[in-house]
């Protein structure tokens, strides 16, 4: 019997006992739940930590506490069914431009130069208190605030001047403007440059210190006009090669190469 049809099935009875339920389970995951914290001067650790077991099984719901789980033959599973079920335990979190952050629903993952980081703060959360660390992060001259609570606010260490990418974000709005808020899924990884040849075959100068380069593919990067103007004289005699080196999505560093 279907899980489902199961939870909209109302009993005869009070004492109506459901019919078995034969599952499978496609995925699971083992994660840490701090439940309370020590704080001294600037730093917080956890002080009582819960393990928890998250597992997706294929009719959809754990078992209750008075439940018995029994050994059986396994059904069958379809591939697009296990897909769905580790999609649910790792979320997908969309990379997206920090201009494009004020009107998303889901899980967000962005990326930029960190321009300001926090030190601890202890946070009231009902009767507990919990670790909050807050950081500004700018992306072509959008910034955003980011708060990183409980474990990521300890295990996540952002630094000034790095160009980093933090995952699973959630936007929220409230007195305090719009931020994005750390997730149980939020990882931080470092941006690493790394450089390939492009064909420019044109450029503008849509906003004030900004240059957007035309490649001969059709698509166009928008870098720092201080970074392009010493090859705006080569382009009025033709199409010019050039590597670009780039952080994240920014460029920063433009150099020739041979036109093979």
């Amino acid at each position: 019997m279907a899980l489902k049809k199961l939870l909209w099935t109302v009993p005869e009875t009070p004492y109506s006992k459901p019919p078995p339920i034969h599952l499978f389970v496609v995925a699971k995951v083992e994660q840490a739940k701090v439940l309370s914290w020590t704080f001294h001067e600037n730093t917080a650790k956890a002080a009582m930590t819960k393990k928890k077991m998250l597992w997706r099984p294929s009719q959809m719901g754990p078992p209750q506490p008075s439940s018995q789980c029994l050994k059986s033959w396994p059904p069958s599973v379809s591939e697009e069914l296990k897909r769905e079920a580790e999609a649910l335990l790792a979320p997908a979190s969309l990379l997206t431009p920090l201009r494009a952050c004020s009107n998303q629903q889901e899980l967000l993952t962005v990326e930029g130069e960190v321009v300001e980081v926090s030190t601890f703060k202890e946070v009231r959360s009902g009767k507990d208190s919990i670790p909050l660390k807050k950081l500004t992060l700018q992306e072509d001259k959008k910034q955003a605030n980011i708060c990183l609570w409980r474990e990521q606010a300890v295990e996540l260490t952002p630094q000034l001047g790095e160009h980093l990418r933090l995952t699973h974000l959630k936007l929220k709005v409230s007195g305090y403007g719009v931020q994005l808020h750390s997730t149980t899924y939020t990882k931080l990884e470092e941006v690493k440059a790394s450089a390939d040849s492009v064909t420019v075959v044109g450029v503008t100068e849509e906003q004030p210190g900004m240059s957007t380069l035309l490649m001969k593919e059709g698509n166009m990067v928008r870098v720092e006009h201080g970074l392009w103007e010493p090859f705006d004289a080569r382009l009025r005699t033709g199409k010019i090669c050039v590597s670009l080196t780039r952080e994240g999505r920014k460029v920063t560093k433009i150099s020739a190469v041979e036109d093979k």
